[in-house]
Formats: structure tokens, C-alpha cells, sequence
């Protein structure tokens, strides 16, 4: 959910039960026009296209391309949370307020008859390709950019993100009959030099099939609340400094942008439960020092 991603120092992670859903948000102008979806979590900022997903975290650049997709296939956002998202950057005219945010994305027909799903919690990132009756899975391709990208004995894929080898193991495979899951055999095979294509076992091409990727891309700590106040109905509020939503058009290193960098004010329910999350900035010199509630929760 929004606020775990912004800034989980040590305590934030006292106030946000583990593992919460995903959150993505629209983008309506926040970011570059080429993405449709983005979100933050420790550190980081996901930014999604129909062919291409971008993980930046300061100078650090991650790309999983998907060669050959459909680079206009349509986002739909699903599973709507009940946090919503202001964005309060630059001025007036540039603010957003009120944008539902999501767990799930999904991109219809990124290849013929295969739909993409986003989603995730506050460790990785995660993807499923859905295959429909007919699609032919020899159509999807994959490529990696950014750290060290090699394959292992074991066929998986490993990336070396951030500094850390973070692994990118082969996915896996089902298909539901009478409501349960059937196990499908998948792994990665290399295909030329530097994309990678998908080796699926028997399965029964008349049923969607759903491929799901392994492990991806975990959190690191970065930032941090500067502050916390608690309102008479138990309601927690919280600071503190906001990365950058520049998005990177390659994966080469990148400067930090001061363009949009700031501040986030958030509020949680006494559950934990993010109720709302505003991004204040502009000029990349907002500071968070403190934050304090009245007793009309203002």
C-alpha cells in the first residue's frame, strides 16, 4: 500500500503489517506520458508500459522489455484499494488529487491473446502472462537491462540489481479444471544472446494458461520518516522525504532529479491500513522536519 514503499525506515515497518498488497497509480501526468502506471516502496519507483517495466532506485536502473509487445495495449487498473493518492507538485494547474490506487494492472493483448498482470507486496514485484485458448507462447520474449544479467546452470535468471544479486528464478505454470490448479512444466530458455523465451510443457491449449514469474526484484532501505504524530482517534501521520518520479528512459546510470523530489504526508488507520498519501514538491528543496495534528485531525 502507499505508504510502505516512501518510507520504510525501521519504524515504519512497527506501523504496516508485512506483506500488504500492491499499489499502483495512474499516471495523469506526474510522470513522463510513455507510462501508464507507477508506484514507490522503499526506495524505489516502478514505472509501467505496455512493453516495458522500469525499476529505479537513485542512479540504480532496472528494464524487463517485452520484445516485440504490443506497445499500445490497454492499462486497466483492478482491484481498487481504499487509499487514495494527491499529488501537490509545482503549481496549481500541474496538482492531482483524488487518484484510486490499484493492486493489480493489467495490459490486454501485450502479444495475441496473452494479457500481462502487475502486482506484487512490499518485497517484490510480480508478473503473470496470461495465456488464452489459441495464443501461441513462442510469440513472447524477453530481455533484461541493467546490472549483470546472466543465466545460471539451472536454466533460472539472474539480475545483479542495486548492488545485490537479486535472482530472477524461472516461473511457473497453472491451469484451473473444476476450480483447482494443475501444475503446467516451465522454465526459461535463451534465445540469441540477450533475450530469453519461455519452454512450456503439455497443457490444454482450449484453457487459459497462467504463467507467473519466480522470485523478482526485493526492497532495500533508503529513506526514512522524519516524523509521526497520532490523532484522538488513534490515527497515525506521518513524514518525510519522497524520491524522485523522473522516469529513466534507459538503464544507464542516472543523476538524482531534483525536479520532483520532496515530501509525502500520509494517514494511516489505526489497523495500519494507508487512508491517503499527498506528495508535496516541486523544486527538489522540500524538507519534512515535523508533523503535528489538532484535535479535528487537521
Amino acid at each position: 500500500m502507499l505508504v510502505r514503499y516512501l518510507s520504510c525506515a525501521w519504524q515504519f515497518r512497527h506501523l504496516i503489517s508485512p506483506r500488504k498488497a500492491f499499489d499502483l497509480k495512474p499516471n495523469l501526468g506526474q510522470t513522463s506520458p510513455a507510462v501508464n502506471f507507477l508506484s514507490r516502496w522503499i526506495g524505489h519507483t516502478l514505472f509501467l508500459t505496455a512493453a516495458e517495466t522500469t525499476l529505479r532506485s537513485g542512479g540504480s536502473v532496472w528494464k524487463l522489455h517485452l520484445i516485440g509487445a504490443n506497445p499500445h495495449a490497454e492499462a486497466l487498473g483492478l482491484d481498487p484499494l481504499q487509499t487514495y493518492c494527491h499529488y501537490l507538485i509545482g503549481g496549481p494547474q500541474d496538482w492531482h488529487t483524488g487518484l484510486q490506487v490499484y493492486s493489480h494492472v493489467e495490459y490486454q493483448n501485450v502479444y495475441p491473446g496473452v494479457d500481462l498482470v502487475y502486482h506484487g507486496d512490499q518485497t517484490r514485484v510480480q508478473y503473470d502472462l496470461v495465456l488464452n485458448p489459441g495464443a501461441d507462447p513462442s510469440e513472447i520474449r524477453l530481455r533484461f537491462e541493467g546490472g549483470n544479467f546472466h543465466s545460471d546452470v539451472n536454466g533460472d535468471t539472474a539480475l545483479k540489481v542495486l548492488q545485490d544479486e537479486s535472482r530472477h528464478a524461472s516461473p511457473g505454470a497453472f491451469q484451473l479444471r473444476d476450480g483447482n490448479r494443475q501444475s503446467v512444466g516451465v522454465h526459461f530458455r535463451k534465445v540469441g544472446t540477450d533475450e530469453i523465451g519461455l519452454e512450456i510443457g503439455e497443457y490444454d491449449h482450449l484453457r487459459p494458461l497462467v504463467i507467473t514469474d519466480g522470485e523478482s526484484v526485493g526492497a532495500s532501505d533508503q529513506d526514512a520518516t522524519t516524523a509521526v504524530a497520532v490523532d484522538e482517534s488513534g490515527n497515525t501521520y506521518v513524514t518525510g522525504p519522497s524520491e524522485s518520479i523522473s522516469y529513466p528512459e534507459t538503464a544507464a546510470p542516472q543523476p538524482r532529479s531534483r525536479e520532483t523530489a520532496g515530501v509525502f504526508v500520509a494517514k494511516l488507520s489505526p489497523a495500519g491500513e494507508p487512508l491517503y498519501i499527498t506528495y508535496l514538491g516541486g523544486s527538489g528543496e522540500e524538507r519534512a522536519h515535523g508533523i503535528a495534528v489538532d484535535s479535528s485531525g487537521q
